[in-house]
């Protein structure tokens, strides 16, 4: 009985968004996974310079538009955030690939469908 399925990770550039305002550039590396009950969930890191991300740190109106167009909210998974610190890892929500192959498997080989 599979439990939870592994799909792969997505990763790149993108821009922090709050309320439709550009904050500032980030890079992220998210990873998927299916679940019979939740369906597909992802979660990873993202990355910014430490004074960005100290100031959205913990808020929960912060979305990531990525370089390829989707649209991820976020959702800070930590307490607390080192200053120096230049990554948080997050929980995604919104538009993450739905099907398998968008995955991309860790060995950087794209999966045949």
């Amino acid at each position: 009985m599979l439990v939870m399925e592994y799909l792969g990770s997505i990763s790149g550039h993108g821009t922090l968004v709050q309320h439709g305002k550009d904050i500032a550039g980030a890079t992220y590396d998210f990873e998927g996974y299916r679940t019979k009950h939740a369906g597909i969930t992802c979660c990873g890191e993202v990355g910014s310079s430490p004074g960005v991300l100290a100031g959205i740190f913990g808020l929960t109106d912060i979305q990531l538009r990525t370089d390829a167009g989707s649209v991820l909210e976020i959702r800070f998974t930590g307490k607390t955030l080192k200053p120096s610190q230049d990554f948080a890892h997050v929980d995604v929500r919104g538009d993450i690939p739905s099907q398998k192959q968008e995955w991309r498997r860790r060995s950087g080989i794209m999966p045949t469908a």
